[in-house]
């Protein structure tokens, strides 16, 4: 039997060629972008490690007493005295696993794919995600402290202007009064900070929602001026380091944004991780080798809570 060659055709998924020898694959490999881990940039972290500590604590000391005039014979002279307090952290263990079995590792060295590599930067990225989460928010069942609650740290809502609040809010006012406003909402926090100590404590560091710090690096300080805010501040505030991180943007109270400025200094408060991350030996199960990761945290620890200064609404 002959075929019409004129009227012969391909099924579907028929054809000279198939899609994947057709397809053009991209060399490079590319991974899920998160943001980046700041708790090591935002608090100092303490050079202190001792991975078997239960607590971390430290001793303050003050002075008591009060002189008085006296006279020449005086035998009752008042008493100076120090007086000592301990304060403590309970340590906490973070951890993590990851794990891959005999054809997984051949299935990577085929693709050139190293399989057990890619899994443990998951893991260490995980564990950090958590130390970063902890850094910033706490634990108070825990009795972990973060950067955003500290307590006994002032914590003021910023103020209205003409009906506004929020900083996108004051933008719209005419003028340049919403500027101003915005303005008006940082350096109360410098003068609230300043003025509660008496000049002994001043900021050197302001942490704020990434939102905050956008609009004070993008505004112009007035309608005809080619300096934005941020300029305007920083020339106020010369040394002040702005830093914007993303878990204030929820932060303040009530969910709002937050704003906190302090004086990022160890004596004034440190990052208490007695031990990082510590990989231990791999473990073989069957076909399977699993990895344990652990991490020694104790949270922030804050000697002087009005070396900071938090404002939320903006």
């Amino acid at each position: 039997m002959l075929v019409d060659k004129k009227k012969k055709h391909s099924d579907a998924g028929e054809g000279a060629f198939f899609q994947r020898e057709l397809d053009l694959m991209k060399t490079k490999v590319y991974e899920v972008v998160y943001p980046e881990i700041m708790h090591a940039t935002v608090m100092p972290v303490s050079a202190d490690k001792d991975p078997s500590a239960a607590t971390v604590s430290y001793r303050m000391f003050d002075i008591v007493g009060v002189a008085k005039i006296i006279s020449n014979y005086a035998d009752d002279l008042p008493r100076a005295d120090v007086l000592g307090r301990e304060y403590f952290l309970p340590v906490h263990t973070l951890g993590i696993s990851c794990g891959w079995n005999y054809y997984e590792l051949l299935s990577g060295m085929r693709t050139n794919r190293p399989i057990d590599q890619s899994k443990i930067k998951a893991a260490k990225r995980i564990i950090l995600q958590l130390c970063e989460k902890l850094a910033f928010l706490g634990d108070s069942s825990l009795g972990i402290v973060g950067f955003t609650n500290v307590t006994n740290m002032p914590n003021t809502v910023v103020p209205t202007a003409g009906g506004a609040t929020t900083w996108l809010a004051k933008q719209t006012l005419g003028t340049d009064a919403g500027k101003n406003a915005i303005l008006n909402d940082v350096n109360l926090a410098f003068d609230r900070q300043i003025i509660a100590t008496k000049g002994l404590e001043v900021p050197n560091t302001v942490a704020l929602a990434p939102s905050s710090y956008s609009i004070l690096s993008t505004t112009p300080r007035t309608d005809s001026s080619d300096t934005t805010l941020l300029d305007f501040i920083l020339k106020a505030h010369p040394g002040v380091t702005f830093i914007p991180v993303p878990l204030m943007e929820t932060s303040g109270t009530g969910g709002a944004r937050q704003l906190i400025v302090y004086r990022r200094d160890p004596d004034k408060l440190e990052l208490e991780i007695p031990q990082e991350i510590f990989m231990h030996e791999p473990e073989h199960r069957g076909l399977e080798w699993v990895v344990a990761m652990t991490m020694r945290f104790a949270g922030l620890m804050v000697r002087y809570p009005l070396s900071m200064d938090s404002s939320y609404g903006m």
